[in-house]
């Protein structure tokens, strides 16, 4: 892949987002590399038309279309060079486009939604992630032997993978969120605290008020449990992949935020007490 092409340019990505397939790699090891690579290019090149997807339905930039449609062509055609036009591949395949298009709408619903149940929350997560399974998809046709117990092991681990992951996301990401409108766990937990139309034109106030309530912290936690939920998964398998260090990474993260985050109420608290 061509990291120097100006799209990718100033992206802030992880870096495995740059070869997805690749983290997979060890559970279909009868997959010759050089298809991996092929992948990881489709893959990425497919990730960026998404992030894109998200700008317009954000922040309704409606230029990025022409580009969104270049960015999915050349996924098809990479796609296609590998799997050809007839193979159950886009099968499955349509069926991560349906489950992605059925995030935008569940996303909406719980906007407005008094109640969010933990399970519509997760389901949200799984579904906005659902190009990612792609990586776990293509492997599994692509190889000979099709374990399916390994397959499913790795379709569970990214449930959860991606639930931990979007709990981090939504306590760093809580001020853009709040200001575009978009379901946020932490916004959701707050709102259960505070009232939201004291503070419409102060959301730094409600972003301290995310620590001092102890939102942050417990949001965290939820986030290193369920990591640890797609660890206990993929264990078993006994296979030391990229995608089991990735998770382990993940989890460290968090868990040093998670320290940041205590030492910073930590301190709030004493200030408030002086």
């Amino acid at each position: 892949m061509d990291t120097k092409n100006k799209q990718f340019k100033n992206d802030k990505s992880p870096e495995y987002y740059r070869h997805y397939p690749r983290l997979f790699h060890k559970y279909f090891e009868d997959i010759d590399k050089r298809i991996i690579d092929e992948l990881s290019e489709a893959a990425y090149v497919y990730y960026k038309s998404v992030l894109l997807i998200d700008n317009i339905i954000d922040n309704k930039k409606i230029e990025n279309i022409f580009q969104i449609s270049t960015l999915q062509e050349k996924t098809i055609k990479i796609l296609t060079s590998i799997f050809g036009i007839n193979a159950d591949f886009w099968k499955y395949w349509d069926c991560r486009k349906q489950e992605f298009a059925e995030a935008v709408d569940i996303e909406r619903k719980l906007i407005i939604q008094k109640e969010v149940a933990w399970e519509d929350y997760t389901s949200l997560a799984d579904k906005k992630s659902a190009m990612g399974k792609m990586a776990i998809d293509s492997l599994y046709q692509l190889s000979k032997d099709k374990n399916n117990d390994i397959y499913q092991s790795l379709l569970e681990s990214h449930y959860y993978f991606s639930a931990g992951f979007q709990l981090y996301d939504d306590v760093k990401d809580f001020e853009d969120d709040f200001k575009i409108g978009q379901f946020n766990w932490a916004i959701y937990e707050l709102s259960k605290q505070i009232d939201f139309n004291q503070y419409q034109n102060e959301i730094h106030v409600l972003h301290k008020y995310l620590f001092i309530k102890g939102i942050a912290e417990n949001v965290l936690s939820k986030s290193i449990e369920t990591f640890q939920k797609a660890i206990d998964i993929i264990l078993p398998l006994g296979i030391n992949s990229e995608w089991l260090n990735v998770i382990k990474e993940m989890k460290n993260t968090i868990a040093n935020y998670l320290n940041i985050t205590s030492g910073y109420l930590n301190n709030v608290k004493k200030e408030r007490n002086t």
